[in-house]
């Protein structure tokens, strides 16, 4: 139909294969890009007079010009600024090889994304999966609890609720039940 002697066959054969050399986090990491790039413009809305002009559609701003904007926008200490655009900008790069397939520079941007959010967190004893890299850069832009850290302060709780407080009121507690 295009009239110019496209092998059509050779055509959905590359497709096909593009769908096998797809990484299997394709989807979580470009769902959190989205996710992310709906967080920067909450905060750019939030950072600007008239943030709206830099998040709507018209004109259409990348991800990348957004990023810049808000290092630019940023309130905290500018040290954080960097921080938090370079965990972005290589979860932008994360994503851009995810959606055009490219296994090698995949396993590269993943490692880029985690050493990025180990500057945030440099004591970080585990490597950190791209849920986590994206919960803590919106943590981080919140001034929240990052991830790491609320996952140890509901074990504290758990610890407190299940084990000292019944053993201080001489109770037997639920998990001696569960060995």
């Amino acid at each position: 139909m295009g009239n110019v002697n496209y092998d059509w066959l050779k055509g959905m054969q590359r497709v096909m294969r593009a769908e096998v050399k797809l990484d299997e986090r394709w989807v979580e990491v470009i769902a959190l890009h989205a996710a992310l790039e709906a967080e920067i413009n909450a905060m750019l809305i939030l950072s600007l007079p008239q943030g709206e002009f830099v998040t709507g559609n018209k004109p259409k701003i990348t991800f990348g010009h957004k990023v810049a904007i808000l290092k630019a926008a940023w309130k905290g200490k500018p040290e954080d600024a960097d921080k938090i655009a370079d965990i972005l900008l290589s979860f932008n790069e994360l994503r851009n090889a995810v959606a055009h397939p490219d296994l090698k520079k995949t396993k590269a941007e993943i490692a880029n994304t985690v050493n990025a959010y180990r500057v945030l967190v440099p004591n970080l004893p585990y490597e950190p999966d791209i849920a986590e890299i994206a919960q803590g850069v919106v943590a981080f832009m919140g001034d929240g609890i990052l991830p790491h850290d609320l996952v140890a302060i509901t074990g504290q709780l758990a610890k407190l609720v299940n084990v000292d407080f019944p053993k201080a009121f001489g109770v037997k507690s639920v998990l001696d039940d569960a060995s």
